[in-house]
């Protein structure tokens, strides 16, 4: 689901801790614009009890939007799984 980037993500962030606690992961992207304005993009995820995970991401880089995504435990399993073999190699 879409958001409108970093206009209201703090409000966002607000709501989805009020319905799912303190994110289990977050951070702040520290992001510059061509205009050489600057700004922070929160990131954030959450894991339920069920393996569930909620994830927001304030802006995605460029587009002017954020992300607001869920996926089962399953899809979840499956898309660390698919990071884990795209990953760069540690040296």
């Amino acid at each position: 689901m879409q958001t409108d980037g970093l206009r209201h993500q703090a409000d966002a962030i607000e709501a989805l801790k009020e319905k799912f606690g303190v994110p289990q992961e977050s951070h702040y992207d520290h992001l510059q614009n061509l205009a050489g304005a600057s700004f922070d993009a929160l990131n954030a995820k959450w894991i339920l009890s069920s393996g569930d995970v909620v994830q927001f991401q304030g802006y995605i880089n460029g587009s002017g939007i954020g992300i607001l995504a869920v996926m089962s435990a399953d899809a979840a399993k499956e898309d660390a799984a698919r990071r884990a073999k795209f990953a760069a190699p540690k040296l």
